[in-house]
């Protein structure tokens, strides 16, 4: 029965991407700066989820740890829906479409096939940084090494610089070319990545805070291309796609990290399969269409 009360929660959870996204877009002209700040609110909730979900099961139980997030979800959910018929406007922002060198059909399947390639090896990419960094830590972070405690409080405060560079990048977006900030972000990462194979102790986490800072803050411009490339009747099911990719495929990354360490005993290999990933992702943002003249959706 809890795995299937797991699915339900996946399974109706799961509306949030590509529905509330392409509502959020719908309904700014700002849309880089909406998804930014979108995407800080996310990741506060990645950084916080444990926390809240450790504190509730042990002052009570792992019953309470469900059913109080689920509580405050359904609360929000009404009250959402109470400001859409009485607050908040109905009426939509017209969205801001590029005019790319080819519009052909064939140019745009190539577009999409190279948005599809990036999103995946982006999604590979986070995935293994998520799975392995608390382990990384652990190994060669040594003033908090065996504390989960100490552990716990370095990933999030690495996870917390990529929430502000969810913002930054955002606002980034909405006043520069997001084909040349993609590039931009995922090519400054590469050496770091490099350089953090090598490092130690508290030099780790600072280079592991500015990775995540400008891969998590590429995820905004990333959302910034989709809804400039699609047009705005298809934002929910490109959406929808992406996150198929980000979550369920690209998920891969975590049996490939987990292998990789098992066969190595390290992680060195593996930061190495990651400045490929992020080589590969900027490679890909040269061949995206150049944009030329915006013009309304």
């Amino acid at each position: 029965m809890l795995g299937i009360g797991l699915a339900g929660i996946g399974l109706f959870a799961s509306i949030y991407h590509p529905v509330g996204i392409s509502w959020l877009v719908s309904r700014t002209s700002k849309t880089g700066t909406a998804l930014g700040v979108n995407g800080l609110f996310g990741s506060i909730g990645f950084v916080l989820a444990p926390l809240v979900a450790g504190t509730l099961t042990g002052w009570w139980s792992w019953r309470i740890a469900f059913i109080v997030p689920g509580i405050v979800c359904m609360v929000i959910g009404v009250l959402f829906s109470i400001s859409l018929r009485t607050i908040l406007e109905e009426t939509e922002t017209t969205v801001q479409r590029e005019v790319y060198e080819s519009s052909s059909s064939k140019s745009i399947w190539i577009t999409f096939g190279l948005m599809a390639m990036a999103l995946f090896l982006t999604g590979m990419f986070h995935q293994i940084v998520q799975f392995s960094l608390p382990k990384d830590f652990d190994l060669r972070v040594l003033f908090t090494s065996g504390s989960l405690m100490g552990t716990g409080a370095l990933v999030a405060l690495v996870y917390a610089a990529g929430a502000i560079g969810q913002l930054v990048c955002g606002q980034m977006a909405d006043h520069y070319s997001e084909r040349q900030l993609y590039f931009t972000l995922f090519l400054i990462t590469v050496p770091i990545v490099a350089l953090a194979s090598q490092l130690n102790e508290i030099s780790l986490v600072l280079s592991m805070m500015i990775i995540v800072f400008l891969s998590t803050g590429a995820l905004t411009v990333e959302n910034t291309l989709l809804v400039r490339y699609a047009p705005s009747s298809r934002h929910g099911l490109v959406f929808g796609s992406r996150f198929l990719l980000s979550f369920g495929f690209s998920a891969s990354g975590i049996y490939i990290s987990g292998w990789i360490f098992n066969i190595t005993g390290s992680f060195s290999w593996l930061y190495a399969l990651l400045v490929l990933l992020a080589s590969t992702v900027s490679i890909i943002a040269l061949f995206l269409p150049r944009q030329r003249v915006p013009q309304p959706a």
